[in-house]
């Protein structure tokens, strides 16, 4: 009920902005309970998937940030029967060991750092499944730099054109409302919401000041 009346409020909010507006469904793979194996998180995922696209959103964005790297295949795979465009939002961080860019997250500088996977075999991986556009997303801004280099170099993109058309023509005729509406949410907190603009590239979005 929760998902349905999220969907039916931000309908009502764009009637009443008289702007137009894409609605994300957010489907997250937090809380998920990882003891029990990644088999049992697929009903979950896919029935918030079909709740979502039943109430009339535009795009689903799988929020996938602090999760390991099967628990994001599994979400992924997940969402191939649906006819929404899917994107992809992961995290990474440092592994101060080797200095390499891995598959991560670190909520606060008073936390241990999680470190799964290098991040070039995750995005290796991913982009063997996942063909929509991908966000680096509550990370370090340092990491963030080095990642998209590396999703740059090993992520082909988008795999339908018209798609990304698409979605240039709604950034061009209004650039901040899609992007408060459908991104800022990634970086709230770690950038304190100063960066509300992103450069559209073939692979994902950039962050840009």
């Amino acid at each position: 009920e929760f998902n349905k009346k999220s969907v039916q409020l931000a309908k009502e909010a764009i009637k009443n902005s008289n702007k137009k507006v894409a609605i994300a469904g957010s489907v997250s793979t937090f809380g998920s309970l990882y003891k029990y194996g990644v088999e049992a998180m697929v009903p979950g995922f896919k029935e918030q998937l079909n709740i979502l696209s039943g109430e009339g959103v535009d795009l689903i964005i799988l929020e996938a940030m602090s999760s390991q790297a099967d628990i994001v295949e599994t979400i992924i795979e997940s969402t191939k029967e649906s006819k929404l465009p899917i994107w992809l939002s992961i995290s990474c961080v440092i592994d101060d060991q080797t200095n390499k860019v891995m598959l991560g997250y670190n909520d606060t500088l008073d936390t241990d750092t999680n470190i799964y996977e290098d991040f070039e075999l995750s995005m290796d991986n991913f982009g063997k499944i996942h063909n929509g556009p991908i966000l680096i997303a509550h990370s370090d801004i340092k990491v963030t730099g080095q990642a998209i280099k590396i999703a740059k170099k090993k992520f082909k993109g988008v795999s339908d054109f018209d798609d990304l058309i698409n979605l240039k023509l709604l950034l061009k005729k209004n650039p901040t409302n899609f992007t408060w509406n459908i991104t800022i949410h990634f970086i709230s907190g770690y950038f304190n919401n100063s960066f509300i603009n992103f450069n559209i590239v073939p692979n994902f979005f950039e962050p840009s000041i």
